[in-house]
């Protein structure tokens, strides 16, 4: 992979990290799960599966653009431009580098659109292309915590249920009910890859964890 394509790749992650740290780090519970830390992990996800399925590097690079920019317009869990709206931003950041072609833009243009979940309950569906790798990974990643360890999960689910129900704490109505969600939302998901499937492989083991609280 030609030099220069890795330093846009690499400029274009860091800033994306850094704008979506000054938008959504402002500690509002509101923003407890769509801000860089959940950006970053998604970042770091990606490069887990890309090396677990042999990505390119090439492809590699877009995926973590990709990953990066996921969620960097998030206007509320319930907007449906959030991703178009993300989708449009990284192809406009990406314009900008010579290095990319108008190929590598719509690659990651499609693989943002491709978190856009068209259906929430009782299983969550994503939209990935098949035959983009890029697609494919990015809505694994962004779904990992899934199916990682407890210790790994339930932290991430909780960060998700304050941003949900800001004022509400863990003896609420409103816990039970997340807690349930949760339950129905692990026994249906699916990764799209057979890496996702390998690298997190906790989903049973934290629907046996959810019913013991």
């Amino acid at each position: 992979m030609p030099k220069e394509l890795l330093d846009a790749s690499n400029e274009l992650v860091d800033t994306a990290l850094a704008e979506i740290s000054a938008k959504y780090d402002s500690g509002d519970d509101r923003r407890a799960y769509h801000n860089s830390t959940h950006t970053e992990q998604v970042v770091v996800d990606s490069s887990s599966l890309a090396h677990t399925y042999g990505l390119n590097p090439h492809d590699h690079a877009l995926l973590r653009i990709a990953a990066a920019f996921h969620d960097i317009i998030h206007n509320g869990d319930s907007n449906p431009a959030n991703e178009s709206d993300s989708a449009d931003y990284v192809a406009q950041c990406m314009i900008r580098y010579p290095c990319f072609s108008p190929e590598d833009i719509q690659i990651v243009r499609r693989a943002v659109l491709s978190t856009t979940c068209s259906q929430k309950y009782p299983k969550i569906i994503q939209t990935p292309l098949q035959n983009e790798p890029v697609s494919l990974l990015v809505c694994d990643a962004d779904l990992a915590s899934f199916g990682k360890p407890f210790e790994d999960f339930y932290p991430s689910a909780m960060r998700f249920f304050t941003e949900l129900h800001p004022l509400d704490d863990e003896t609420s109505e409103q816990y039970r009910k997340f807690i349930q969600t949760e339950i129905t939302l692990l026994t249906n998901h699916e990764y799209w890859s057979k890496e996702a499937r390998k690298l997190f492989p906790h989903i049973a083991e934290n629907v046996t964890s959810l019913k013991a609280l």
